[in-house]
């Protein structure tokens, strides 16, 4: 199952010898790929749909895509993967998070969404039809499992790292590793808060009553708006219901 999946993916990277994912991912098998055969997928399954409801689905997964590129950087990530994210960013400047990591990253999202979902701004009908959505998805990886996921992708740091060029970093002292243990806690810290105020400011809708809530919790916890379209796609579309006739004939 995909819960036994991010638990052994777990133990692999985190027990010794720690391994890390190879990335990028082949093409076919990144999220961005993930979704567009999850479309297809929807699309050519469920003829009778009406277009309202696969405009609505495919909004909802652009604006799922946008939201992980987004946040793994912020929330998805182990320690130790973080040096490995910026190895990626130096050789791949031009690709989008999306398209260089897989479902093993993007189920980790999954997990934290109803903790996330708790600083969202919805009409509870809405949610639903949203984790609807969402489950569904996760259906689909969980059927496609052996295609999206696989632990003997990941490998060694060293031999990890060394695909991407990076030589392998000195072994460090005693007391620098108490160091770097307590500064890693400050910073896991400081992510949670960061987490938590990513998704309650970031969320805009096109109503402006919440819009002037979220500014209001921003003053209260005097918190920077830094960017304001995190999950704006992934909410507003819920809060838009059916597309307009000028945004149907813009996509036509």
């Amino acid at each position: 199952s995909l819960k036994k999946h991010m638990v052994d993916e777990w133990i692999v990277i985190t027990k010794e010898p720690p391994r890390l994912l190879m990335l990028p991912k082949p093409k076919e098998i990144t999220v961005a790929s993930l979704i567009s055969d999850y479309l297809s997928f929807k699309a050519s399954n469920n003829k009778s749909e009406k277009n309202e409801d696969h405009f609505f689905l495919k909004e909802l997964m652009v604006g799922l895509q946008l939201y992980f590129n987004r946040a793994l950087p912020m929330l998805l990530l182990y320690r130790q993967e973080r040096r490995q994210l910026a190895a990626l960013q130096e050789l791949y400047p031009s690709l989008e998070i999306s398209d260089i990591y897989g479902a093993d990253h993007l189920l980790r999202l999954f997990a934290r969404l109803p903790r996330l979902l708790i600083h969202v701004f919805v009409p509870e009908g809405d949610l639903a039809n949203v984790l609807s959505k969402f489950n569904d998805l996760l259906k689909f990886i969980q059927k496609n499992a052996t295609k999206y996921v696989n632990l003997k992708d990941y490998v060694l740091v060293d031999e990890a790292m060394l695909a991407l060029g990076v030589q392998p970093s000195a072994p460090s002292s005693s007391s620098s590793s108490s160091s770097s243990s307590s500064s890693s806690v400050v910073v896991e810290e400081s992510n949670i808060k960061q987490e938590i105020t990513l998704v309650s400011e970031e969320i805009i809708t096109s109503s402006s009553e919440v819009t002037s809530r979220v500014v209001e919790d921003a003053n209260e916890m005097e918190v920077e708006l830094e960017d304001k379209t995190c999950l704006e796609e992934v909410v507003t579309t819920t809060r838009r219901g059916r597309p307009s006739k000028r945004r149907k004939m813009e996509d036509a």
